[in-house]
């Protein structure tokens, strides 16, 4: 089982992302950038206007910061101009904030002759690492290799690599090109490296078509069959997984009874581009669910999108009053209130035309760097007039890391709920900040995605994600231990 860390994106009132165009305009990426002034201009933009910043950054915080940003200097400094990519990705990775990150805007078009030719000329395609490799070598070492991990691995039949032990300051192995079909890649050069974290978890430095950086967190379970995307062809693995699969519905919505008194029900996303199909769907469910006693929801590897997705299932799982004290409060700063304008001045929006002016003048009307919540944000209590429902009596939501977002939300309604359960593992984490700006990095192909607003009841899910109540042990099949949390056979 390979149990990916992905960035997820919140849907928020004001938009997810927030650009600011008039910015865009006024850069030009370079390929050959210089890391230290990325750097600089990051770290920079970052100690002004970033909310996980100034959520992890106290006073008593900031000597413990100011080694840590020296530590990176120092590297950047040592090692900037091959492994840029990597010490800005640690650097932000500091304020622990999914939501915050560094990324390069290729523009590169392969079918391009003269981008082609320009990229192969350029300092991201000579700077990559190359090294000695012979395939039938490759086979041989890895046949009569003990490392559950190296092997010949392929990626939809465009790359085969060799992944090898090779240990440095950043990782313990390297991916080697045997093949490729790319034309920005070529036999020899390093196309991904691993690093060793934990018992079963590894840092993945993936190198695209571009050669820039992605970089996320991978668990990987013995035997080794897979990582990330990567698939082992050789050595194939002989010996049983430690963990029983169970297959993931893809479908926007799969209904089903397991039983007689056993309904259920897996939601893929709660992407705002499908509202109306969800919403149509659940109040179609809501008479069979109604009259079915054990309910259990999967939203395994649901990205979330918009908490306006699940409300119709809310009724289902009430058992009593309670409140909602969760609260988003926006950073005020000169930067963020400049960028707010122009979004006002340069992407109309009239939806949110009227909410965007009055955020812009509450913002002005505080000392910089004060978080503000909005006036018309208030705790939200349920109604007395709210009915419990008397089937169904039991509610289990199933959940894995990959459910973000709304996902999150969702698994929190349900947690107010006496006849609810959860089940599973650590949620994602993509809860605690959000309503990103993005800002290209003058001078460079980097953007900066950064955090403008926070959740304080939140924030403690943000990157570790939100626990289940049972998690799931090791070779059991998560249906059927979820049914067991039912009480059903």
């Amino acid at each position: 089982m390979i149990v990916k860390h992905p960035f997820f994106y919140l849907i928020f009132l004001l938009g997810s992302l927030v650009s600011d165009p008039t910015v865009f305009a006024q850069t030009t990426p370079k390929a050959d950038c210089d890391c230290l002034e990325a750097f600089t201009f990051i770290s920079n933009y970052v100690e002004k206007n970033q909310a996980s910043f100034r959520h992890v950054v106290t006073a008593d915080q900031r000597p413990t910061y100011e080694t840590f940003k020296r530590g990176i200097r120092r590297q950047i400094q040592k090692e900037g101009k091959r492994r840029c990519s990597l010490f800005l990705h640690q650097y932000m990775a500091y304020f622990k904030d999914h939501h915050s990150q560094v990324h390069a805007a290729s523009t590169l078009d392969v079918s391009d002759p003269d981008q082609l030719k320009a990229f192969l000329a350029s300092a991201a395609f000579r700077n990559t690492e190359t090294v000695a490799v012979d395939s039938a070598k490759a086979y041989d070492y890895v046949k009569h290799s003990n490392d559950p991990v190296e092997g010949i691995y392929d990626l939809y039949g465009s790359y085969q690599v060799l992944i090898q032990k090779n240990k440095n300051a950043y990782r313990d192995y390297y991916g080697v090109l045997l093949q490729t079909k790319s034309p920005t890649w070529k036999p020899g050069q390093v196309k991904l490296e691993l690093k060793k974290m934990a018992a079963d978890t590894y840092q993945y430095q993936g190198y695209l078509q571009d050669h820039s950086l992605a970089l996320e967190m991978l668990t990987i379970d013995q035997p080794v069959t897979r990582i990330g995307e990567w698939t082992k062809r050789y050595p194939v693995a002989t010996t049983a997984s430690k963990h029983v699969k169970d297959t993931i519905p893809t479908a926007l919505t799969t209904f089903k009874l397991l039983d007689e008194s056993t309904a259920y029900l897996s939601i893929s996303t709660f992407s705002r581009e499908y509202l109306s199909a969800l919403d149509s769907t659940f109040q179609a469910l809501t008479p069979v669910l109604q009259r079915t006693p054990y309910l259990l929801i999967d939203v395994r590897d649901n990205g979330g999108g918009s908490s306006l997705a699940y409300q119709r299932l809310l009724p289902l799982l009430y058992t009593h009053p309670s409140t909602d004290d969760s609260f988003t409060e926006y950073l005020a700063t000169s930067g963020i209130i400049e960028r707010y304008e122009n979004l006002l001045k340069n992407s109309p929006n009239p939806a949110l035309t009227n909410y965007r002016k009055d955020l812009i003048q509450q913002m002005k009307q505080v000392p910089e760097g004060t978080f503000i919540r909005l006036r018309q944000d208030q705790p939200k209590a349920d109604t007395p007039s709210k009915i419990r429902l008397e089937k169904p009596r039991k509610v289990v939501i199933l959940y894995n890391r990959n459910c973000g977002s709304s996902c999150e939300t969702f698994v929190l309604a349900g947690m107010r709920s006496k006849k609810v359960v959860t089940v599973g593992e650590n949620s994602g984490g993509y809860i605690g900040y959000g309503n990103i700006m993005t800002i290209p990095v003058p001078n460079s192909a980097y953007v900066l995605e950064s955090s403008t607003t926070r959740n304080p009841a939140l924030v403690q899910y943000e990157y570790t994600g939100i626990p289940p109540m049972r998690k799931v042990p090791a070779q059991t099949s998560w249906i059927e231990f979820a049914r067991q949390e039912l009480g059903t056979p």
